[in-house]
Parts: C-alpha cells; sequence; structure tokens
C-alpha cells in the first residue's frame, strides 16, 4: 500500500518535470527574434516598392542582425549550460522507496 502511494507521487512528479519545456525567458527572446526577422522582411518588401529607399534596408539589415545575433546568444547560453540528463519513472521510484526504507530500518533499531 505504502509503496503504490510513493509510486504515484513519483509518477506526479515526473509528469510536472516532463511538462515544463521551454524557459520563458528564451521563449521571449526567440519570439522578438522572430517578429524582427518578419520586420525585416516587410521593410525589404518596402523598400523596393518605394523606389530603392535606402534607410528602409538598413534598417532591415539591423533588424536581421539583432534577430540573428539573439537566437546565436540563444543557442551558446543554452549549448554552455550544463545538461543535467533526464530522471526515470524508475530511478524516482527507487530512491523515494530506499528513502522510505531506511527511514524504517532507523526506526526498528
Amino acid at each position: 500500500m505504502v509503496a503504490s502511494k510513493i509510486a504515484s507521487k513519483c509518477y506526479a512528479r515526473k509528469k510536472i518535470m516532463d511538462k515544463r519545456g521551454v524557459d520563458p525567458k528564451m521563449k521571449l527572446v526567440l519570439t522578438l527574434a522572430t517578429l524582427m526577422a518578419i520586420a525585416s522582411l516587410w521593410t525589404v518588401y518596402e523598400s523596393f516598392n518605394n523606389g530603392d529607399n535606402r534607410i528602409l534596408l538598413y534598417v532591415s539589415h539591423v533588424l536581421i542582425s539583432v534577430s540573428l545575433l539573439s537566437v546565436f546568444a540563444c543557442l551558446v547560453i543554452n549549448w554552455m549550460s550544463k545538461v543535467v540528463p533526464p530522471t526515470t519513472f524508475n530511478q524516482m521510484v527507487k530512491k523515494d522507496l530506499d528513502d522510505f526504507f531506511t527511514v524504517i530500518n532507523q526506526e526498528a533499531r
């Protein structure tokens, strides 16, 4: 009975760990980079439609540069961060049961 309760708690924790996803700050930076890339494409289109407007082309270059640099920075930060191997459900249950039985064994002495 106790083992099934421990297993169910581990299952709930594992489910929460699996749903974490991408860091919200990283999502924000990548979303802004995507919007800047779209704005860059739009400024290129407008510059060619308005008779080769050089200011819009310069703005386009700035936008796409900032966009690419922010994506590159996110990739480098993600690459340099320590990647912890995911814990399997069996490992979580084993650890919690071992902790539970060490507590029981200490009380029995």
